[in-house]
């Protein structure tokens, strides 16, 4: 299901008898589950799943709810907040990838109840406001290669792709994958050299390969690309190959950022020009590691000339 097949559910659902307690459209016929798209009699969005039981306590909080209504009966989750309907349409979607193949009652609501409890805690987080400008080009440029690594795998490898990705969590390593380990770094075309921020951020991992990947942009109003255009193209090719969504949005979640405030940096837009893929394990490439440095020095940042990086280079491609 993409977004857009949601608004249409929605704009089917705004136009039926505002006198019911509920106005509801079900999921298509490939969600096997009985599952509703609704409003309430307060024109609240909802999300409404037929079951016998709640097998949780009801929740109350500042932007969602979830009840059981024996009226119906059944499960009724509830946008409390309007402010949020954009994050919760994405909520709604990755609801449905994750209960449209359940066969039975009871599988479908264990499986709505599980996905729910990774969403909720995205509608508490506090926002923040003002990332600097090259914390917003890094995300960019992670995203864009997230994207690259999306475009090479098999459906069936989708969400542990999306779960490779460690940027936003300040970890080792950018991407960490089965065989290698990634660091991105993505530069303005006029840069010279590169930052490394910490001792282990080109430290090996014991038996893995690690690249250096370096990203060359120019700011570009017309053509670029923004933060939320590249996060939500993403989430879209996510979602459309079977994963799960809630991993992107909880990796976000790390730097204060949901569909809510993401779209404040949106006058920030970057054009892709040139990758450089280095070879970090080579011998005599430019870095410092606990390895070989004294074990007396604890913390350290420095740059790397571009220049002195080229007699490691693996691969150059045009974006």
């Amino acid at each position: 299901m993409r977004k857009s097949d949601l608004q249409a559910m929605w704009d089917r659902v705004s136009a039926l008898d505002r006198q019911l307690s509920y106005r509801t459209v079900r999921f298509d016929k490939e969600c096997s589950a009985e599952v509703y798209v609704a409003l309430s009699a307060e024109n609240q969005r909802c999300l409404i799943l037929r079951s016998g039981t709640l097998p949780m306590k009801p929740l109350e909080k500042q932007k969602l709810q979830i009840k059981f209504d024996d009226t119906i009966p059944g499960l009724v989750l509830k946008l409390a907040d309007n402010d949020y309907q954009d994050l919760f349409d994405d909520l709604v979607v990755s609801l449905y990838g994750a209960i449209k193949s359940e066969g039975n009652a009871k599988d479908a609501q264990e499986a709505f109840i599980r996905q729910f409890r990774k969403w909720v805690a995205l509608f508490e987080i506090e926002h923040k406001k003002n990332l600097s400008e090259e914390t917003i080009l890094g995300l960019i440029g992670e995203l864009h290669v997230l994207e690259a690594l999306l475009n090479d795998s098999d459906d069936i490898e989708v969400n542990k792709i999306l779960s490779s990705w460690r940027g936003p969590y300040d970890e080792t390593q950018d991407f960490v994958l089965e065989d290698k380990n990634l660091e991105v770094k993505t530069v303005t075309s006029k840069a010279t050299a590169v930052s490394i921020n910490s001792l282990s951020q080109l430290t090996e991992e014991h038996g893995k390969g690690l690249e250096l990947l370096v990203r060359t942009v120019s700011s570009c109003a017309d053509k670029g690309v923004s933060l939320s255009e590249t996060f939500h193209r993403v989430v879209e090719q996510a979602v459309q190959r079977g994963g799960d969504s809630v991993i992107l949005f909880e990796a976000i979640s790390q730097k204060g950022l949901s569909t809510k405030n993401i779209v404040d940096y949106d006058h920030l837009k970057y054009r892709f020009h040139k990758e450089k893929v280095y070879d970090a394990l080579m011998s005599e490439f430019p870095k410092l590691t606990g390895s070989n440095i004294s074990p007396a020095i604890t913390k350290v940042s420095y740059t790397v000339s571009l220049a002195g990086l080229e007699p490691f280079l693996l691969r150059e491609v045009d974006l």
